[in-house]
């Protein structure tokens, strides 16, 4: 024979346990909300003339396959940012401009876009990384400067594990 005190027990846990489980998503989400991943689009850098070359397209997969491995950094997918790219018929040099990379960013969902240049000056490769915040077009990132007569592919892995580098620092920062 069940009590009347064993049907309130019976119907408290299962009051609970209901609780619970739906609170659980709640919580979970909210927490989430907080650390909210940074959406980044990386970009195939470009020469000095505005055009990308096979050094800025292997510059901007290393970047890539090296943030890839950390999970508080949500990438945007190459192909897919490249097919918005033509839909919009933009081209990635004019994503150099600020004001354009915020459009852009929107229109990709990116937090961030991450655009560059290499050149050649006297006997030297230079490298310009720029992060564009897509919501305030604040700019920041690395420059670099490495001897041409060095393996220009050795030469483009320390660049991009140095800006891979710098993104994870940055990203990790608390605000």
């Amino acid at each position: 024979m069940i009590t009347h005190d064993k049907l309130n027990w019976k119907r408290f846990f299962i009051l609970m346990v209901s609780g619970f489980l739906v609170a659980t998503p709640i919580f979970a989400e909210s927490k989430a909300e907080k650390t909210k991943l940074k959406t980044l689009a990386i970009l195939d850098f470009v020469d000095s003339e505005g055009y990308v070359t096979d050094d800025g397209e292997k510059t901007a997969l290393l970047l890539f396959s090296g943030l890839a491995e950390h999970p508080e950094i949500k990438l945007l997918e190459r192909s897919e940012m490249i097919t918005v790219l033509k839909e919009q018929k933009l081209n990635q040099s004019g994503l150099v401009n600020p004001a354009k990379s915020i459009k852009i960013g929107k229109i990709l969902g990116a937090d961030y876009i991450l655009t560059g240049k290499i050149y050649f000056l006297d006997d030297d490769i230079n490298f310009n990384a720029k992060l564009i915040d897509c919501s305030s077009g604040k700019i920041s990132g690395v420059s670099e400067s490495y001897s041409a007569k060095k393996d220009r592919d050795e030469v483009i892995e320390k660049f991009a594990a140095k800006t891979a580098k710098y993104l994870v620092k940055k990203f990790n920062k608390k605000p």
